[in-house]
């Protein structure tokens, strides 16, 4: 798994939490491609989800050509503490992966009442998972 992006708080507590999960994470200096990347992005003048693309195409050397791509989009001021949104947004991120890898049927795709309010409290704090699938290598620009 690589974890980047300019939301240090968000960045700080997916790795610290996967690093105690035992989750293998690869840093951009790393000769592995990893196998899911998730960018946390802030930004107040400009679109989170264009930098986050724009994060993940930095690092896009690093990562497998199959694996799923998240952004995680963090307006400039939350709501409630990154701590207490913790549980929310990693039930979230693995459930974009879970339909990225085909690993959830169709009836599970369905979210419960709890998934569907931990998303809404995620929304409203301020914090938005996108799933951008597979990037394309843009070309360089002249």
């Amino acid at each position: 798994m690589l974890i980047t992006g300019n939301a240090a708080d968000i960045v700080g507590q997916l790795t610290e939490g996967a690093r105690r999960e035992g989750i293998e994470l690869i840093d951009v200096d790393s000769t592995e491609k990893a196998d899911v990347a998730i960018a946390a992005v802030r930004s107040s003048s400009h679109s989170t989800l264009a930098l986050g693309i724009h994060t993940l195409d930095a690092v896009s050397d690093y990562i497998a050509p199959e694996a799923p791509r998240l952004v995680i989009a963090v307006r400039a001021k939350l709501s409630i503490a990154p701590e207490r949104l913790m549980g929310p947004l990693v039930r979230e991120i693995l459930f974009q992966v879970a339909v990225a890898t085909g690993g959830l049927d169709g009836a599970k795709k369905l979210r419960t009442a709890r998934a569907r309010f931990g998303s809404a409290l995620l929304d409203a704090a301020g914090l938005h998972v996108f799933r951008i699938g597979r990037m394309r290598v843009r070309p360089p620009r002249d």
